[in-house]
């Protein structure tokens, strides 16, 4: 049997490291810091440390809204999903995860936008 990525790159730890970074790259962006001003954030590192984990192939821990119902009424638009998403690229890469595997966690990602991406 195959190894997940959640097991490659070792589990809960290193996911949950992995969403602190990517967090704290998006909060020092200042066109989407915004978006989290009334967000509780150890909540939702939480949350996306077991979404994430969940996406790679761990342990299914996550019990959050679905994407839509998480983002509705905030007014992202398609650059801010691609911002956000790029702050994702860029700390796997700042952590030395592999390219095919960033472009496979990427996929996962990607079609979200059409449940967070609610700006014309």
């Amino acid at each position: 049997m195959s190894q997940t990525l959640y097991e490659k790159y070792g589990g809960k730890k290193t996911v949950g490291q992995i969403v602190v970074n990517f967090y704290q790259k998006v909060m020092a962006d200042e066109s989407l810091k915004k978006f989290f001003t009334n967000t509780d954030m150890k909540v939702l590192i939480s949350h996306q440390t077991n979404f994430i984990s969940q996406a790679l192939g761990g342990p299914k821990e996550y019990t959050g809204l679905d994407m839509k119902a998480a983002h509705q009424g905030m007014n992202i638009s398609q650059s801010d999903f691609n911002a956000v998403a790029g702050h994702l690229k860029n700390t796997l890469e700042d952590l030395n995860v592999e390219t095919q595997d960033i472009d496979t966690i990427i996929g996962v990602v990607a079609p979200l936008s059409e449940h967070i991406v609610s700006k014309q």
